[in-house]
Protein backbone atom coordinates (compact mmCIF):
# COMPACT_ATOMS: atom_id res chain seq x y z
CA UNK A 1 0.00 0.00 0.00
CA UNK A 2 1.12 3.55 -0.75
CA UNK A 3 -1.36 5.22 1.56
CA UNK A 4 0.26 8.47 2.71
CA UNK A 5 3.40 7.84 0.63
CA UNK A 6 4.62 8.97 -2.80
CA UNK A 7 7.03 7.59 -5.37
CA UNK A 8 8.50 9.01 -8.54
CA UNK A 9 7.18 6.08 -10.56
CA UNK A 10 4.13 3.99 -9.68
CA UNK A 11 2.69 1.20 -11.82
CA UNK A 12 -1.05 0.98 -11.18
CA UNK A 13 -3.01 -1.84 -12.83
CA UNK A 14 -6.81 -1.68 -12.88
CA UNK A 15 -7.23 -5.07 -14.55
CA UNK A 16 -8.81 -8.05 -12.78
CA UNK A 17 -9.07 -11.76 -13.43
CA UNK A 18 -11.86 -14.30 -12.91
CA UNK A 19 -10.73 -14.98 -9.30
CA UNK A 20 -10.64 -11.35 -8.16
CA UNK A 21 -11.79 -10.48 -4.65
CA UNK A 22 -14.82 -8.18 -4.47
CA UNK A 23 -12.78 -5.74 -2.39
CA UNK A 24 -10.65 -5.04 -5.47
CA UNK A 25 -13.42 -2.90 -6.91
CA UNK A 26 -13.36 -0.61 -3.87
CA UNK A 27 -10.85 1.60 -5.64
CA UNK A 28 -13.33 2.23 -8.45
CA UNK A 29 -16.46 2.43 -6.32
CA UNK A 30 -15.05 4.94 -3.80
CA UNK A 31 -13.94 8.23 -5.40
CA UNK A 32 -11.73 9.26 -2.47
CA UNK A 33 -9.83 5.97 -2.46
CA UNK A 34 -9.45 6.02 -6.23
CA UNK A 35 -8.11 9.57 -6.00
CA UNK A 36 -5.45 8.36 -3.54
CA UNK A 37 -4.47 5.57 -5.93
CA UNK A 38 -3.88 7.88 -8.89
CA UNK A 39 -2.05 10.62 -6.97
CA UNK A 40 0.80 8.57 -5.48
CA UNK A 41 3.13 9.08 -8.46
CA UNK A 42 5.12 12.32 -8.65
CA UNK A 43 6.14 12.16 -12.32
CA UNK A 44 4.83 9.37 -14.50
CA UNK A 45 1.12 9.81 -13.82
CA UNK A 46 1.44 13.52 -14.47
CA UNK A 47 3.03 12.68 -17.82
CA UNK A 48 0.18 10.28 -18.54
CA UNK A 49 -2.44 12.94 -17.91
CA UNK A 50 -0.61 15.54 -19.93
CA UNK A 51 0.20 13.39 -22.93
CA UNK A 52 -2.76 11.05 -23.09
CA UNK A 53 -5.82 12.28 -21.21
CA UNK A 54 -5.64 15.88 -22.36
CA UNK A 55 -4.83 14.78 -25.91
CA UNK A 56 -7.91 12.56 -26.01
CA UNK A 57 -10.06 15.42 -24.73
CA UNK A 58 -8.72 17.74 -27.39
CA UNK A 59 -9.20 15.15 -30.10
CA UNK A 60 -12.82 14.62 -29.10
CA UNK A 61 -13.39 18.37 -29.11
CA UNK A 62 -11.89 18.61 -32.59
CA UNK A 63 -14.20 15.92 -33.89
CA UNK A 64 -17.15 17.85 -32.50
CA UNK A 65 -15.94 21.01 -34.27
CA UNK A 66 -15.53 19.27 -37.62
CA UNK A 67 -18.79 17.37 -37.21
CA UNK A 68 -20.74 20.54 -36.43
CA UNK A 69 -19.19 22.33 -39.39
CA UNK A 70 -20.00 19.43 -41.71
CA UNK A 71 -23.62 19.13 -40.53
CA UNK A 72 -24.39 22.83 -40.19
CA UNK A 73 -27.83 23.40 -41.64
CA UNK A 74 -28.05 25.96 -44.41
CA UNK A 75 -30.97 27.92 -45.73
CA UNK A 76 -32.66 26.43 -48.79
CA UNK A 77 -31.48 27.87 -52.08
CA UNK A 78 -33.73 30.36 -53.86
CA UNK A 79 -33.67 27.92 -56.77
CA UNK A 80 -35.63 25.37 -54.72
CA UNK A 81 -39.39 25.86 -55.11
CA UNK A 82 -41.09 27.04 -51.93
CA UNK A 83 -43.27 23.93 -51.74
CA UNK A 84 -40.16 21.70 -51.66
CA UNK A 85 -38.04 23.64 -49.19
CA UNK A 86 -39.44 21.71 -46.24
CA UNK A 87 -38.43 18.45 -47.94
CA UNK A 88 -34.95 19.86 -48.48
CA UNK A 89 -34.60 20.73 -44.79
CA UNK A 90 -35.66 17.24 -43.72
CA UNK A 91 -33.22 15.62 -46.14
CA UNK A 92 -30.37 17.74 -44.72
CA UNK A 93 -30.63 16.09 -41.28
CA UNK A 94 -28.10 13.48 -40.16
CA UNK A 95 -28.07 10.52 -37.78
CA UNK A 96 -24.36 10.11 -37.21
CA UNK A 97 -23.62 8.75 -33.73
CA UNK A 98 -20.39 8.10 -31.92
CA UNK A 99 -19.18 6.54 -28.71
CA UNK A 100 -15.91 7.13 -26.87
CA UNK A 101 -14.07 4.60 -24.77
CA UNK A 102 -10.54 5.23 -23.52
CA UNK A 103 -8.51 6.62 -26.44
CA UNK A 104 -10.73 4.92 -29.03
CA UNK A 105 -13.74 6.25 -30.89
CA UNK A 106 -16.53 4.38 -32.62
CA UNK A 107 -18.59 6.34 -35.12
CA UNK A 108 -21.54 4.78 -36.88
CA UNK A 109 -24.50 5.59 -39.12
CA UNK A 110 -27.62 3.48 -39.58
CA UNK A 111 -28.24 3.16 -43.33
CA UNK A 112 -31.86 2.09 -42.82
CA UNK A 113 -34.11 5.14 -42.73
CA UNK A 114 -37.85 5.64 -42.41
CA UNK A 115 -38.49 8.49 -44.84
CA UNK A 116 -35.44 9.89 -46.65
CA UNK A 117 -32.23 7.99 -47.34
CA UNK A 118 -30.44 11.31 -47.55
CA UNK A 119 -30.34 11.31 -43.76
CA UNK A 120 -28.05 8.26 -43.87
CA UNK A 121 -25.65 9.51 -46.53
CA UNK A 122 -25.45 12.87 -44.73
CA UNK A 123 -24.09 10.94 -41.75
CA UNK A 124 -21.54 9.07 -43.88
CA UNK A 125 -20.38 12.35 -45.43
CA UNK A 126 -20.01 13.97 -42.01
CA UNK A 127 -18.16 10.92 -40.64
CA UNK A 128 -15.56 11.09 -43.43
CA UNK A 129 -15.04 14.82 -42.91
CA UNK A 130 -14.83 14.49 -39.13
CA UNK A 131 -12.36 11.60 -39.19
CA UNK A 132 -10.13 13.40 -41.68
CA UNK A 133 -10.07 16.51 -39.53
CA UNK A 134 -9.23 14.46 -36.45
CA UNK A 135 -6.24 12.85 -38.15
CA UNK A 136 -4.84 16.24 -39.17
CA UNK A 137 -5.22 17.55 -35.62
CA UNK A 138 -3.69 14.47 -34.00
CA UNK A 139 -0.63 14.68 -36.24
CA UNK A 140 -0.35 18.40 -35.50
CA UNK A 141 -0.10 17.72 -31.75
CA UNK A 142 2.39 14.90 -32.19
CA UNK A 143 0.08 11.88 -32.02
CA UNK A 144 -0.75 9.42 -34.76
CA UNK A 145 -3.66 7.08 -35.25
CA UNK A 146 -5.12 4.91 -37.98
CA UNK A 147 -8.70 3.90 -38.71
CA UNK A 148 -10.95 1.75 -40.86
CA UNK A 149 -14.40 2.63 -42.21
CA UNK A 150 -16.76 0.18 -43.89
CA UNK A 151 -20.39 -0.90 -44.26
CA UNK A 152 -21.70 -4.01 -42.55
CA UNK A 153 -24.36 -5.50 -40.31
CA UNK A 154 -24.49 -4.26 -36.73
CA UNK A 155 -26.87 -3.99 -33.82
CA UNK A 156 -27.18 -1.17 -31.31
CA UNK A 157 -27.47 -3.11 -28.05
CA UNK A 158 -27.35 0.03 -25.90
CA UNK A 159 -27.54 3.75 -26.58
CA UNK A 160 -24.71 4.72 -28.96
CA UNK A 161 -23.07 1.29 -28.74
CA UNK A 162 -22.89 -1.02 -31.75
CA UNK A 163 -21.65 -4.60 -32.02
CA UNK A 164 -21.55 -7.04 -34.91
CA UNK A 165 -19.67 -7.80 -38.16
CA UNK A 166 -19.53 -4.10 -39.09
CA UNK A 167 -17.44 -3.30 -36.01
CA UNK A 168 -15.16 -6.30 -36.50
CA UNK A 169 -14.63 -5.42 -40.16
CA UNK A 170 -13.67 -1.83 -39.34
CA UNK A 171 -11.29 -3.12 -36.66
CA UNK A 172 -9.74 -5.58 -39.12
CA UNK A 173 -9.13 -2.78 -41.64
CA UNK A 174 -7.58 -0.56 -38.96
CA UNK A 175 -5.37 -3.22 -37.39
CA UNK A 176 -4.38 -5.36 -40.36
CA UNK A 177 -4.52 -3.12 -43.43
CA UNK A 178 -4.03 0.53 -42.47
CA UNK A 179 -0.49 -0.13 -41.11
CA UNK A 180 0.55 3.54 -40.98
CA UNK A 181 -1.38 6.69 -39.92
CA UNK A 182 -4.17 6.77 -42.49
CA UNK A 183 -7.88 6.04 -42.74
CA UNK A 184 -8.62 3.08 -45.02
CA UNK A 185 -12.02 2.69 -46.66
CA UNK A 186 -13.58 -0.76 -47.04
CA UNK A 187 -14.91 -2.17 -50.31
CA UNK A 188 -18.49 -2.36 -49.02
CA UNK A 189 -18.55 1.38 -48.39
CA UNK A 190 -17.13 2.06 -51.86
CA UNK A 191 -19.85 -0.13 -53.43
CA UNK A 192 -22.56 1.58 -51.38
CA UNK A 193 -21.42 5.02 -52.54
CA UNK A 194 -21.22 3.89 -56.16
CA UNK A 195 -24.78 2.55 -55.98
CA UNK A 196 -26.00 5.90 -54.75
CA UNK A 197 -24.00 7.65 -57.45
CA UNK A 198 -25.75 5.44 -60.02
CA UNK A 199 -29.15 6.40 -58.55
CA UNK A 200 -29.91 2.91 -57.26
CA UNK A 201 -33.02 3.12 -55.06
CA UNK A 202 -32.34 2.48 -51.37
CA UNK A 203 -35.94 2.18 -50.21
CA UNK A 204 -39.41 1.56 -51.69
CA UNK A 205 -41.05 4.56 -53.36
CA UNK A 206 -37.97 6.75 -52.88
CA UNK A 207 -38.78 10.20 -54.22
CA UNK A 208 -36.64 11.73 -57.03
CA UNK A 209 -35.39 14.55 -54.80
CA UNK A 210 -34.08 12.07 -52.25
CA UNK A 211 -32.39 10.00 -54.96
CA UNK A 212 -30.71 13.09 -56.43
CA UNK A 213 -29.53 14.46 -53.08
CA UNK A 214 -28.14 11.04 -52.14
CA UNK A 215 -26.32 10.93 -55.49
CA UNK A 216 -24.70 14.32 -54.87
CA UNK A 217 -23.56 13.40 -51.37
CA UNK A 218 -22.23 10.04 -52.56
CA UNK A 219 -20.19 11.77 -55.27
CA UNK A 220 -18.86 14.20 -52.65
CA UNK A 221 -17.80 11.22 -50.51
CA UNK A 222 -16.16 9.47 -53.45
CA UNK A 223 -14.20 12.64 -54.22
CA UNK A 224 -12.60 12.36 -50.75
CA UNK A 225 -11.34 8.84 -51.41
CA UNK A 226 -8.19 8.02 -53.36
CA UNK A 227 -6.25 4.83 -54.06
CA UNK A 228 -3.02 4.48 -52.10
CA UNK A 229 0.24 3.01 -53.41
CA UNK A 230 -0.72 -0.43 -52.08
CA UNK A 231 -4.04 -0.41 -53.93
CA UNK A 232 -6.28 0.23 -50.92
CA UNK A 233 -8.78 3.12 -50.94
CA UNK A 234 -7.98 5.71 -48.27
CA UNK A 235 -9.28 9.05 -47.09
CA UNK A 236 -7.55 11.91 -48.88
CA UNK A 237 -7.19 14.13 -45.80
CA UNK A 238 -5.16 16.74 -47.70
CA UNK A 239 -7.58 16.93 -50.62
CA UNK A 240 -9.69 19.95 -51.57
CA UNK A 241 -12.83 18.80 -49.74
CA UNK A 242 -11.11 18.27 -46.39
CA UNK A 243 -9.10 21.46 -46.73
CA UNK A 244 -12.24 23.52 -47.38
CA UNK A 245 -14.05 21.85 -44.48
CA UNK A 246 -11.10 22.41 -42.14
CA UNK A 247 -10.88 26.09 -42.99
CA UNK A 248 -14.62 26.49 -42.51
CA UNK A 249 -14.35 24.92 -39.05
CA UNK A 250 -11.10 26.50 -37.80
CA UNK A 251 -10.32 29.42 -40.11
CA UNK A 252 -6.67 30.39 -40.49
CA UNK A 253 -5.73 28.06 -37.63
CA UNK A 254 -6.27 25.11 -39.96
CA UNK A 255 -3.31 26.04 -42.18
CA UNK A 256 -1.14 26.26 -39.09
CA UNK A 257 -2.30 22.78 -38.10
CA UNK A 258 -1.29 21.49 -41.54
CA UNK A 259 2.22 22.88 -41.10
CA UNK A 260 2.57 21.35 -37.65
CA UNK A 261 1.26 18.03 -38.92
CA UNK A 262 3.79 18.07 -41.76
CA UNK A 263 6.64 18.87 -39.38
CA UNK A 264 5.66 15.99 -37.10
CA UNK A 265 5.51 13.50 -39.98
CA UNK A 266 8.85 14.69 -41.34
CA UNK A 267 10.57 14.50 -37.97
CA UNK A 268 9.11 11.05 -37.20
CA UNK A 269 10.35 9.71 -40.52
CA UNK A 270 13.84 11.08 -39.92
CA UNK A 271 13.86 9.86 -36.32
CA UNK A 272 12.98 6.25 -37.16
CA UNK A 273 15.29 6.29 -40.15
CA UNK A 274 18.13 7.46 -37.91
CA UNK A 275 17.36 4.67 -35.45
CA UNK A 276 17.32 2.16 -38.35
CA UNK A 277 13.81 1.05 -37.41
CA UNK A 278 12.86 -0.31 -40.82
CA UNK A 279 9.18 -0.90 -40.08
CA UNK A 280 8.37 2.53 -38.66
CA UNK A 281 10.69 4.36 -41.07
CA UNK A 282 8.89 2.81 -44.03
CA UNK A 283 5.47 3.62 -42.61
CA UNK A 284 6.29 7.27 -41.96
CA UNK A 285 8.06 7.52 -45.31
CA UNK A 286 4.76 6.73 -47.03
CA UNK A 287 2.97 9.42 -45.05
CA UNK A 288 5.85 11.87 -45.57
CA UNK A 289 5.72 11.39 -49.35
CA UNK A 290 1.95 11.91 -49.30
CA UNK A 291 2.37 15.24 -47.49
CA UNK A 292 5.18 16.31 -49.83
CA UNK A 293 3.06 15.64 -52.89
CA UNK A 294 -0.19 17.17 -51.64
CA UNK A 295 1.33 20.27 -50.05
CA UNK A 296 3.85 20.82 -52.88
CA UNK A 297 6.70 20.68 -50.40
CA UNK A 298 10.35 20.17 -51.30
CA UNK A 299 12.79 18.00 -49.38
CA UNK A 300 15.34 20.01 -47.41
Amino acid sequence: SLQGDEKDIVLLSLSIDKDYHHGTLRFLETPNVFNVAITRAKKKLIELHRKTTLFVQRLRGAFTDFFQAATKETEPSDQIPAEKQKIYQEMRKTQLQFKYFSDCMQGFVCLRTDKYHSVAINGVHSLLLGCGGMLILSLAVGKAFRAGIDVGIGIEIEDNEVYGPSLFKAFEIESEIAQYPRIVIGDNLINYLKNLSDRVNQMPNQIPEDIEWSRRLANACLSMIKTDVDGYPFLDILGDTHTKSGRNALGDEYDKLLERAFDFVKNEYRRWKGLKNTKLAQRYHLLYQYFLNKLNKTVN
